[in-house]
C-alpha cells in the first residue's frame, strides 16, 4: 500500500476500506477503505480500538484499491486508484459523497497527509504503469478544491511511498522509481529509495532530509507524537525481499533508529495511529500469503501487542484513516 497521512490522534477507533488504508483518525475513528483478499473491493470497516474489534460501515461508492486516504476532520478521503476521483467519508452519516477530484488525471500510489485541515497528496504513478510522477497537490475540503501549483516533490520521482505530517510540515519516505509490477526482482529491487523529504508548505519548498535506514518499497507509515515511523516493506533485505522492519525519523536530529521489529515480515499494508499507537494492519509477503493480522506499536515501550485482525478479510492495497 502506498502512504496516506499520518498523523497522531488520540481517538479510539479507525475504519479501513477496500483497497485503500486512511492514516490517521477520521472523526475519532480508524478506518480501513478497499481491497479484500486481493482484490478491488468496496469494503469499509471500523477499528474500535477499546473493543478492539472491527464493524463493517458503508460501502464506498464503487471498488478500490491502490489509492490513498486521510482523516481531516471529522471525514475521511479515499483519493484515486485505478480511475481517478476524490470521495468523502462522513462517519457520523455512515455514508459516501463523491468531491471534486484531481486534475491531472489518474495518479496512483501516492503518499498523502494532512496539514492544517488540506489534505496533501504526493508522487505516484500513471495509470498504464508507464511512469512515476514527483506532483503535489493540496486539496481544501471547505472549498471542495484543489490547489495545483505546488512545487513538485525532488527527484526521483517514485510510487509506493509513505508520509507523515509532523508539526505542519510534510514528509515523504521510500518508494520505487518504476513501476513496479512485471518487474525482474533484481530490477525492483535496485530501484527501491530511501530518500526523506521535507515539503514546508509556508514557503512552498521541499528539503532533503536523512535517508531511511533501507532503501524500500511498498511501506506504510504513521506519525505519532513528535516522531515519524516506517513499517514493512519490500526491497533487498539480506536473504529477504520483504521486511519486518520498524524505523523512527525524529525530526529534531534528523535521523533513523531501528526498533522493534514487527511480528511479520510484510508489505502493501495499511499505519495508521491510534490513541498513541501505531496501528498496522493487512499487507502482502514475496511468498504469497496475505495477511490479516493487526499490530499496534507502542513507543514508550518499544513494544508491538497482537490486535484483533480481519480473520479471513486479508487484504493489501487498502488503505486507513
Amino acid at each position: 500500500m502506498c502512504a496516506l497521512q499520518v498523523r497522531d490522534n488520540s481517538g479510539l477507533q479507525a475504519f479501513v476500506n477496500s483497497g485503500l488504508q486512511v492514516r490517521g483518525q477520521a472523526g475519532g475513528g480508524l478506518f480501513s477503505i478497499g481491497d479484500l483478499s486481493g482484490a478491488m473491493a468496496d469494503r469499509t470497516e471500523k477499528y474500535s480500538y477499546t473493543a478492539d474489534s472491527w464493524a463493517v460501515v458503508h460501502d464506498m461508492l464503487q471498488d478500490w484499491e491502490w489509492g490513498a486516504a486521510v482523516g481531516v476532520g471529522t471525514k475521511a478521503y479515499a483519493e484515486n486508484d485505478y480511475r481517478g476521483y476524490l470521495d468523502e467519508y462522513d462517519p457520523a452519516a455512515d455514508d459516501w459523497t463523491a468531491r471534486t477530484a484531481r486534475a491531472g488525471g489518474v495518479v496512483r500510489r501516492s503518499a498523502a497527509a494532512e496539514i492544517s485541515g488540506d489534505l496533501y497528496v504526493s508522487c505516484g504513478e500513471r495509470p498504464g504503469w508507464s511512469d512515476t510522477v514527483r506532483d503535489t497537490d493540496a486539496y481544501d475540503p471547505a472549498t471542495d478544491s484543489w490547489d495545483g501549483g505546488i512545487t513538485e516533490a525532488p527527484a526521483p520521482a517514485r510510487s509506493c511511498l509513505a508520509a507523515a505530517s509532523l508539526d505542519g510540515e510534510l514528509y515523504i519516505y521510500g518508494g520505487n522509481t518504476l513501476y513496479i509490477y512485471g518487474q525482474a526482482l533484481p530490477t525492483r529491487k535496485a530501484a527501491c529509495v530511501a530518500a526523506c523529504d521535507r515539503y514546508t508548505p509556508l514557503g512552498d519548498s521541499w528539503a532533503a532530509m536523512h535517508d531511511m535506514l533501507a532503501a524500500r518499497d511498498s511501506v506504510c507509515g504513521s506519525a505519532i507524537r513528535d516522531k515519524a515511523y516506517v513499517y514493512g516493506g519490500f526491497g533487498s533485505n539480506g536473504s529477504w525481499s520483504d521486511f519486518d522492519d520498524c524505523d523512527e525519523y525524529d525530526p529534531a536530529s534528523d535521523g533513523w533508529t531501528a526498533k522493534h521489529a514487527m511480528t511479520f515480515r510484510k508489505y502493501d499494508a495499511a499505519a495508521s495511529t491510534v490513541k498513541g499507537r501505531g496501528v498496522v494492519h493487512g499487507g502482502w509477503t514475496y511468498s504469497g500469503p496475505k495477511h490479516g493480522e493487526c499490530d499496534a506499536y507502542l513507543p514508550s515501550t518499544d513494544t508491538w501487542d497482537s490486535r484483533d485482525g480481519y480473520d479471513s478479510r486479508m487484504r493489501h492495497g487498502s488503505a486507513a484513516a
